[in-house]
């Protein structure tokens, strides 16, 4: 009788530490597969943040540029209005 009942208990606490080990296999998938979605989205807003620093690079690039022309154009009508009178 008692070799009986610690066998159905032993059974039980088997049964019972499965479930927990399958437990524990289905949130540790879980967690990878959330890991692996954050790691993405770090990866993708890295890609973003680059992007966009250097199209702000870019547009200051443009400014100084377009500053340069201003400057150039305006000292060479000033030199062509020198050289006409």
């Amino acid at each position: 009788m008692l070799g009986r009942l610690l066998h159905l208990s032993r059974r039980e606490f088997d049964l019972a530490h499965k479930e927990a080990v399958d437990e524990s296999a289905e949130w540790r998938y879980r967690f990878d597969e959330e890991r692996e979605r954050a790691n993405k989205c770090i990866k993708e807003l890295t890609e973003v943040c680059c992007l966009s620093q250097g199209v702000w690079y870019l547009s200051r690039l443009g400014s100084t540029i377009s500053l340069l022309r201003w400057k150039f154009f305006v000292w060479f009508s000033l030199l062509e209005f020198e050289l006409l009178f």
